[in-house]
């Protein structure tokens, strides 16, 4: 029997109100927006640190003038420019928020839609929470039905099923009925981006495209359906069921789509990053900056051994890296991340930089870096995401350190204040401090009628 779920998460996030969102997620939610804007800004740094015009000159071309905000480039354009400009930088840092359960980003898509509405529409923060948190829900919970094959067929969620996250956000904010949301659900399966893994993974620099592409395409979905186009829903229609939940994944439970709908939130499973660097990698990182505390001298190692989960290995572990690779392949390989980390002692969008990729040392400590898999941290994942890093020296001298609750994972969540000194790093320099504090404290004391006008004019950034 065929489940309707298309009509069940328009009708739930259509007529989702903050009241009915928990308050823990309540809370949550502001940091959501605090920490996809420290990526937004911190792209917007890196680009301009790296002397990458791409998105600029893109921009400069497509960008008519508009009330919505491109974060850290200066410019106002049209609401659905602004949420293709601020979903790339989501993506070009890879610093993003992230669902490991269904392996994807969700914030992504979903707050640069948020972000451009609010200010074409002067929302308030009381109807922003439940689109945003209906957003994530649904993102994820279509994942949910399909993953992890969806992802082993090349697939990548933030660009396909995060256009439909995008699009109840969007039609939630322009105050579709469940019967047009439903619409916006069915137009977002037929316009996705088809986000594929060779150019999320193969260092190709159209990669954090897809996050912008999934946003201006989720927001085009919802005014769409506003002006009366309908489209089937995303579960397919008989005999065929030619739709994106069915061809786009070759296992799948539909059921999971639905199951618990308004009593479980999944948008708690949600996890943030402390280095601009994939989610898979993130535990080697912090296993090696502990390590680094015994004062190792990278120049007297003679090997260094990671084991995780499989995931992690399959597709960040032999990732090696030479002075003529990008900032893409450096922040996807386990044995660059590891090695840059033991020489810096820190991973920060300093250590993805241009002069700093130039550097041969790394490179031949990331060759040292070797990565196999534990079958039992593979059954672990995604609940856990377990590493061991060994780090053997020339004197025959071995140090290991192993890691079950990585940070910032669900388990560990960071701190108000952990976030906000990650925006401190990726935003002082390009925004001030003081309007990064300004910013901060905005979010800290906004309550549900006040809008984001104010932290929009402070995210701006130079012209």
């Amino acid at each position: 029997m065929q489940v309707d779920v298309t009509k069940r998460l328009a009708a739930f996030t259509s007529s989702l109100t903050v009241e009915q969102v928990p308050e823990p997620l309540r809370k949550e939610c502001r940091l959501f927006v605090l920490d996809a804007l420290s990526v937004m800004v911190g792209a917007a740094l890196f680009a301009r640190d790296n002397g990458d015009t791409i998105l600029s000159n893109y921009l400069k071309v497509a960008a008519t003038p508009g009330p919505a905000t491109v974060v850290g480039y200066g410019i106002d354009t049209t609401p659905m420019m602004a949420a293709f400009g601020n979903g790339t930088l989501s993506e070009v840092l890879d610093c993003q928020d992230t669902n490991l359960w269904v392996r994807s980003h969700n914030g992504t898509p979903v707050i640069p839609v948020a972000l451009a509405l609010s200010q074409w529409r002067r929302i308030p923060w009381g109807e922003l929470v439940p689109a945003i948190i209906g957003g994530y829900e649904v993102h994820t919970r279509l994942l949910l039905g399909i993953q992890p094959s969806h992802w082993y067929n090349g697939f990548q969620g933030t660009g396909t099923f995060g256009t439909s996250g995008a699009a109840v956000t969007a039609a939630r904010l322009l105050g579709l009925n469940a019967e047009q949301t439903g619409a916006a659900l069915g137009a977002s399966g037929f316009i996705m981006p088809v986000s594929n893994g060779d150019n999320q993974f193969k260092g190709h620099n159209i990669k954090p495209v897809h996050g912008g592409q999934a946003a201006m395409a989720g927001l085009s979905s919802a005014l769409l359906a506003q002006a009366g186009y309908r489209a089937g829903p995303l579960e397919g229609e008989p005999p065929r069921y030619h739709a994106a939940l069915q061809i786009l994944s070759t296992e799948r439970d539909l059921n999971k789509c639905i199951s618990g709908l308004g009593s479980k939130w999944h948008t708690l499973e949600v996890a943030f990053k402390p280095f601009p660097i994939g989610h898979l990698i993130i535990g080697a990182v912090e296993a090696t900056l502990e390590l680094r505390k015994d004062k190792i001298d990278p120049k007297k190692v003679k090997s260094i051994r990671v084991t995780t989960f499989r995931d992690a290995v399959t597709f960040t572990g032999k990732k090696y890296t030479s002075v003529d690779s990008n900032h893409v392949d450096a922040h996807l390989s386990i044995p660059y991340s590891v090695a840059v980390a033991l020489i810096d002692g820190q991973l920060t969008i300093d250590q993805l930089s241009a002069r700093r990729l130039k550097d041969p040392f790394v490179h031949e400590l990331a060759g040292k870096v070797i990565c196999e898999v534990d079958e039992g941290m593979t059954r672990a994942f995604p609940a856990k995401w377990p590493v061991e890093v060994a780090i053997s020296m020339v004197d025959g001298t071995v140090r290991n350190h192993r890691i079950e609750d990585v940070m910032w994972s669900p388990q560990r969540l960071p701190t108000w204040e952990e976030l906000c000194n990650k925006f401190h790093v990726m935003g002082d320099r390009l925004l001030g401090a003081d309007a990064v504090d300004q910013v901060i404290h905005i979010l800290e004391k906004i309550d549900d009628n006040s809008d984001l006008q104010p932290v929009m004019k402070l995210v701006r950034g130079p012209a």
